[in-house]
């Protein structure tokens, strides 16, 4: 049902921000005192660009003021249109042929919800936001894209690429999501308008931070282990971080402190965030009631709890494919200047794109091995059972993971009992059986574990490298999956190729490089530890070289 709440002229937010534009001009000032020099030119593009942001304002809350009068009239035309149909006077109605009240009750809410689900939220917003208010609502957002492309290039050319939408329910001024292939930017005027133009400008720095960060992607792993809305936040938090103008009620390390009575500090983690976030949520549930925003049609004010939720409406799509997309907008956008901290959030997301973690592919590898199925020869073939070249499978098949340690490699024994960690956390969700072999240039010894207590110490032996006695063994044994930690230096050619089993080669050392000409599987490298799934991207960022931007200087 539509009705109305709040609107009316846009109040000025004579707060911080235009503190800090004053603050902005006297600085441009003061270093043309101390220089000496008065350079009309500037002088001239630093009056339009304060110009353009008045501009921009006033456009803004002319706009606003009439598409809410706008979705007012439509209010009351709907509800005038309606009233006849109200299901109290259609249940009382009812009375008079004597029907029983509860089937009044029954009959009387059933037309409640018929009416609700027949409001066509699609023709309001249609109705509200007429094509001219539209053209002037992205004519402004184009205006606000054009301060971007003067400060941030790479900002401003990746709004370019991305679709944009309206959307009235959003509980934010600006949302994102995939689809189609393509990045989508969805925008919200009731909330968008009532905004400063550097808060505006900001919002779409907000949503491509959060998209180069893999966000969109990461939030469904990070929430198995914490409330969405505390995932949800924590990014927020952290994107926050790199941005100078932020609306009075966005999710920032100050505002969550004070809400919440938290003492958390700035650039942290993620997961440092939404742990502290979660553990709240549980103690105290009252601080974290939603926004209610269902007395109205349309979203009229932010809500952190649900402002990304148009995050669940994107394609189903792999990792691996999403990466691809979103490198070609980064390729596309990095045409042009960009801030040290862009880069390297550019250089950790395409590290990471191009270097996964071994256990990243061990992941995929469990996935498929361990499917309850086991395929064998001394079972037919269902389907073609006449076809006797044809495996048939075994249920609730036991994975046997075998994991083989050159001892004559460089690994320390700190970096395989952290190695096989990694293994068991992975391997625990599937009926598994691990078997340790030790080797050099033969079988040394093997054993069974079920935790990283049964690792014993390794043998003080260093023979010789050679890679074929552990595949021989491997073959008479039903083994699914084979992960190899080597330095790589052994033979070229195996005599004997693995048989019925994935592998998965980890070299360790500064320089790895596998010699077999053909691995038979993956190969991947020990020491890329920069990006993990537990290890937030942008706090590894914050330790690389900024090329000179500040977050010191930052105020919030």
């Amino acid at each position: 049902m539509l009705n109305k709440k709040g609107g009316g002229i846009m109040q000025r937010n004579l707060d911080k921000d235009d503190i800090r534009d004053a603050f902005d001009l006297l600085t441009h000032i003061d270093g043309w005192e101390k220089t000496g020099s008065y350079d009309e030119k500037a002088i001239e593009a630093l009056d339009r660009w304060h110009a353009k942001r008045e501009r921009i304002h006033r456009e803004a809350e002319a706009l606003y003021t009439q598409i809410y009068a706008a979705y007012e009239a439509y209010v009351d035309s709907y509800e005038a249109q309606h009233h006849s149909m109200e299901p109290e006077r259609i249940a009382a109605d009812m009375m008079n042929h004597n029907m029983s009240d509860s089937h009044i009750g029954t009959i009387g809410r059933a037309l409640d919800e018929i009416q609700i689900e027949g409001t066509d939220f699609a023709v309001m917003q249609q109705a509200v936001m007429t094509p001219t208010y539209e053209q002037r609502l992205w004519t402004i957002l184009h205006d606000v894209n054009s301060l971007l492309l003067e400060e941030d290039q790479f900002f401003g050319y990746f709004y370019l690429q991305m679709a944009h939408r309206i959307r009235f329910d959003m509980t934010s001024a600006f949302g994102i999501n995939l689809k189609q292939g393509g990045y989508v930017l969805y925008v919200n005027p009731f909330i968008l308008l009532r905004q400063p133009p550097d808060v505006m400008k900001d919002g779409i720095k907000r949503e491509i931070l959060h998209i180069i960060s893999a966000h969109l992607m990461r939030v469904k792993a990070l929430s198995q282990g914490f409330h969405k809305t505390a995932v949800h936040m924590a990014m927020d938090m952290v994107v926050n971080d790199y941005l100078e103008h932020v609306d009075r009620d966005a999710v920032t390390v100050a505002n969550v402190n004070e809400r919440f009575g938290l003492l958390l500090k700035r650039f942290r983690t993620i997961e440092y965030y939404a742990k502290a976030i979660d553990k709240v949520m549980k103690e105290k549930p009252d601080l974290f009631v939603p926004i209610d925003n269902a007395e109205t049609a349309v979203a009229m004010e932010f809500d952190p709890q649900t402002s990304h939720d148009i995050w669940d409406e994107s394609d189903s799509i792999d990792t691996d494919t999403m990466d691809q997309i979103t490198e070609r907008y980064i390729n596309e956008a990095s045409k042009g200047d960009m801030e040290g901290y862009v880069k390297s959030l550019i250089d950790t997301f395409q590290k990471t794109r191009r270097a996964l973690p071994w256990y990243f592919y061990l992941k995929k590898l469990m996935g498929k091995v361990a499917s309850g199925y086991k395929k064998t020869t001394m079972r037919r073939n269902r389907r073609q059972p006449e076809r006797l070249e044809l495996s048939g499978t075994l249920r609730q098949h036991k994975a046997n993971v075998w994991v083989a340690l050159d001892m004559s490699g460089s690994i320390t024994d700190v970096e395989f009992t952290n190695a096989l960690e990694q293994v068991l956390q992975i391997v625990h969700a599937y009926n598994h059986r691990i078997t340790v072999v030790e080797c050099d240039n033969e079988v040394r010894r093997t054993y069974t574990m079920e935790s990283v207590k049964d690792v014993k110490p390794r043998l003080d032996v260093r023979g010789a490298t050679a890679f074929a006695p552990v595949f021989s063994l491997a073959n008479q044994n039903r083994v699914d999956l084979l992960v190899y930690f080597t330095d790589g230096k052994g033979e070229e050619r195996l005599r004997e190729a693995p048989k019925g089993y994935k592998v998965l080669w980890v070299l360790t050392g500064e320089n790895p490089q596998l010699s077999l000409h053909n691995p038979y599987g993956l190969v991947r490298e020990l020491g890329y530890v920069g990006v993990d799934e537990t290890q937030d991207i942008d706090e590894f960022v914050r330790m690389s070289n900024r090329g000179g931007f500040s977050m010191a200087n930052q105020e919030f």
